[in-house]
């Protein structure tokens, strides 16, 4: 970097002394020797003292003014003064010669050129920032086409007055190189302002995606930058109206303040103040409260009177930058490099800018570009140092999520959410993997001696050895975290570990390995003891292949194993039913329902002969901590036979009705079917209970239907009865679900007349695969139909079912096919995209 700067300006040298001696031709070269300059205020006192009108013309000018170059430097510096230059033409060397002179400072407030030919004014331009271009604003930067006469010399008078730079670069062209030195021009001002805008707008999105704070004060930094160039390089006046490019460049001091505070605010958050430089951090409103001063300041003074005090704040800026590169400097990253590139790139453009205005550096066609270019490396830099901090942030983020704190090991979240994919991975060149769990059984023990705190630090401990024996050992499943770490063990919770092994047939070694880091001494305050400590395994896929299910065996293979003497227990199907499993499932549905942290799903109900959603039905869903995922076939039946099943339904129905009351669209010609159990039926309060539930959340309950699964018989009683009754005159519907699969269907088609019946999967599926499916099913839809209740087909999986039931009239279907079941957030996206479906894309879809 710092060689690239070196040759940079030993380039400017070069071009300073070839152009130093040099009077400008027609050439097109901006000119460097001092004009004949004269000061108006003399001529204006002596005016006032007469009481004339102190405005003066060119033609008085060139008369009554004393022009000499000494005072040309004076003339190109910040002054309130008017000054003029005399520029002496030649005549013309042909007829109707005509040059064309570029005046490249476009920021002077008053600007005016005059032609005098033989004491007569023969042509006048008006091209002041703040006064209106006479004649009018070719949109084409400051141009003056010059005829000269082929009789006599001509003088061009130039005035200009401003409370900015008054640096007065200028350039004459013959009428060959005008057009080429416009266009060059243009295409300079099109490339920097696409460079600008499409930086804007990338940035824009980079936020849109890491959404992170620092990233406002770049966009901000952009945006003033874009704006500022636009004023200094003359872009504006092609850009903007004219009101507007004279609006900022009144204001051109507030933008310049504003990019200022902006690179002090994205570098406070860019190095991590918080963290790295508290002190700073803590004061950081002294810096707001100078920078925003300013800006307010900027509003009131001029561009002059401030100078000094910007310069003075942006080499304070400047200063905190460095220090904080130099501080962080040692992480060499490729955020860090981008920033230094980014710096250097502010600190070189800024100081070759403010060099040209305080006429130390000649302003020439190399040198006017250097700021603009500058600028945008600046922004490319800043954009790829915050890009890439952002995203080692997010992989730093994303490595504290499924990471343990402690231990640096992975979490449970790693577990339920990466190792699926890492699985599928390894199947490809393992047959199986057995998961192993090593559960603390002593914890609970060692909380109550020693407190929580000391108890996790000591299974702490003993996990990172566990770990390191792992790593060591080949047919222990290494993972690679974000941070590119090797972790074999995996930290399900505060006394739960867990391991994939490769050969299922060498557990009895690894597990041997393992038990003698386990049985080691712990020492804790002084004290030594041993962890009390159950191990157990599942297979994959020969259990399951299913990682929440793989990891609920290994579980109850641990529980298990903490009741015998064996080193470990290996999963048998046998202990689905065992006592003990049975028990803490119960023991933690009791404790999940109670803390309401069952959930639901909805799987969508379609139109089947147009593809329209017409309803969803809800299905409960159970994730447990602790157990992993439970299947509603599982618990259900558990929560019936213990007494939850009420607690159940009413907690679903409840959340049910106020995610409907807050998405009411989801019910606009649509319904909710929701799964109740005969038990709820039983209950003699059940349908008050829900009516009110409806009306407390102010629901309909025409929207709703409720099914009962026809294989859970219930007798045929009053309270069914009057429940029954109630229900449907509040106007909830009825409906049998798995119609067929049971040996009482015709019992609750009587008992509850339903308005919808469920033809049950079984037979959807099989529906082309053996004859006795497909009479069984075509009866069933016949005989639904009949009996003036909806058929709704479940497990819908392809067109030709799609066809065969439309055949024979079944009107609603729902299955994987269509729709798998889905977060309710996602059901309300679907709805509001699925208002216009044809049946054409749901085909394209199954």
């Amino acid at each position: 970097m710092y060689k690239l700067l070196f040759l940079l300006l030993f380039v400017f040298y070069g071009q300073i002394k070839a152009q130093v001696q040099t009077y400008p031709e027609f050439d097109g070269n901006y000119a460097n020797q001092d004009l004949l300059t004269a000061k108006e205020v003399e001529y204006q006192k002596s005016l006032r003292e007469l009481n004339q009108n102190t405005q003066l013309s060119g033609r008085q000018a060139l008369q009554q003014l004393s022009f000499s170059t000494d005072i040309y430097t004076e003339s190109q510096g910040y002054s309130d003064i008017a000054f003029w230059h005399l520029i002496p033409l030649p005549k013309a060397s042909r007829t109707n010669q005509t040059i064309h002179l570029k005046f490249a400072n476009v920021m002077i407030d008053e600007l005016n050129f005059y032609l005098i030919r033989d004491g007569r004014q023969i042509k006048a331009w008006q091209r002041g920032a703040q006064q209106e271009w006479l004649p009018g604003n070719d949109k084409n930067a400051i141009w003056l086409a010059i005829p000269l006469s082929d009789q006599i010399e001509s003088s061009l008078l130039i005035r200009k007055r401003s409370n900015s730079s008054l640096l007065s670069p200028i350039a004459f062209y013959q009428d060959k190189g005008v057009e080429t030195a416009k266009l060059e021009q243009k295409v300079t001002w099109t490339v920097l302002t696409s460079a600008l805008i499409l930086l804007l707008f990338y940035n824009i999105a980079v936020y849109s995606f890491f959404r992170a704070p620092a990233f406002i004060y770049y966009i901000l930094l952009n945006c003033s930058l874009i704006l500022g160039i636009s004023v200094t390089n003359g872009m504006g006046i092609w850009l903007l109206p004219d009101s507007v490019f004279s609006f900022l460049h009144q204001f051109k001091a507030t933008i310049n303040a504003i990019s200022l505070w902006s690179v002090y605010r994205f570098s406070l958050l860019f190095f991590n103040t918080k963290n790295s430089f508290p002190l700073l951090w803590k004061k950081r409103f002294i810096g707001d409260t100078v920078l925003i001063s300013y800006i307010c300041a900027s509003l009131v003074f001029s561009y002059q009177e401030l100078i000094t005090s910007f310069l003075s704040l942006q080499l304070i800026v400047s200063f905190m930058c460095i220090f904080g590169l130099v501080h962080t400097g040692s992480q060499k990253s490729w955020a860090i490099k981008s920033y230094l590139v980014a710096w250097s790139c502010v600190i070189f453009g800024a100081s070759v800018e403010t060099l040209i205005f305080l006429n130390v550096i000649p302003y020439t066609q190399f040198s006017s570009n250097v700021y603009p270019v500058c600028t945008i490396i600046e922004l490319i830099g800043f954009s790829l140092a915050f890009a890439e901090k952002a995203h080692s942030n997010e992989i730093n983020r994303k490595h504290q999520l499924i990471t343990d704190l402690h231990t640096g090991l992975p979490n449970r979240r790693f577990y339920f959410t990466q190792l699926e994919t890492k699985l599928k991975k390894l199947a490809f060149t393992q047959d199986s993997f057995a998961l192993v769990t090593i559960q603390f059984t002593s914890q609970d023990s060692m909380n109550h001696v020693f407190g929580p705190e000391k108890a996790d630090i000591a299974i702490r401990q003993t996990a990172l050895i566990l770990n390191l024996t792992l790593l060591q050992d080949e047919r222990a499943i290494t993972f690679t975290m974000p941070n590119k770490d090797m972790a074999s063990l995996i930290k399900t919770s505060t006394n739960t570990l867990a391991f994939l092994c490769k050969d299922k047939h060498k557990l009895d070694e690894i597990v041997q390995q393992l038990q003698d880091v386990l049985d080691g001494v712990v020492t804790i305050e002084h004290f030594d003891m041993q962890h009390q400590y159950s191990i157990g395994a599942a297979l994959y896929p020969e259990h399951t292949n299913n990682i929440d299910t793989l990891f609920r065996y290994s579980l109850i293979a641990a529980d298990i194993n903490n009741l015998c003497s064996d080193p470990w227990s290996l999963f048998n199907q046998k202990y689905q039913i065992n006592h003990i499993y049975q028990h803490k499932l119960l023991a933690r549905l009791k404790e999940d329902v109670r803390e309401e942290r069952l959930t639901f799903e909805v799987q969508p109900q379609v139109e089947l002969n147009s593809g329209r959603i017409i309803g969803g039905e809800v299905l409960i869903r159970w994730h447990n901590e602790e157990m992993g995922k439970i299947g509603p076939d599982e618990f259900i039946p558990l929560a019936e036979s213990a007494g939850l099943i009420y607690m159940v339904t009413q907690m679903i129905i409840n959340k049910v009705f106020a995610w409907v009351a807050d998405n009411r669209h989801i019910i606009e010609n649509k319904h909710l079917s929701i799964n109740i159990s005969a038990k709820d039926i039983l209950r003699s309060d059940f349908s008050l209970q829900l009516i009110n539930a409806s009306i407390c959340h102010g629901v309909p309950p025409e929207s709703f239907i409720l099914e009962v699964t026809e294989s859970s018989f219930f007798e045929h009683n009053s309270t069914v009865e009057n429940n029954i009754k109630t229900l449907k005159d509040a106007g909830f519907r009825l409906s049998i679900d798995d119609f067929g699969a049971g040996y009482s269907s015709m019992h609750s088609v009587m008992m509850l007349s339903p308005a919808e019946i469920k033809i049950d999967r079984m037979f959807i599926q099989n529906l082309h695969k053996d004859e006795t499916s497909f009479t069984l099913c075509k009866t069933l839809v016949t005989l639904i139909t009949e009996l003036g209740a909806q058929t709704v087909a479940e497990g819908v999986e392809g067109q030709q079912t799609i066809n065969q039931l439309l055949e024979w009239g079944c009107q609603v279907g729902q299955g994987f096919g269509l729709y798998k079941p889905m977060a309710p957030s996602q059901y309300s996206e679907l709805l509001n995209k699925n208002n216009n479906l044809s049946f054409i894309h749901l085909k394209q879809e199954i």
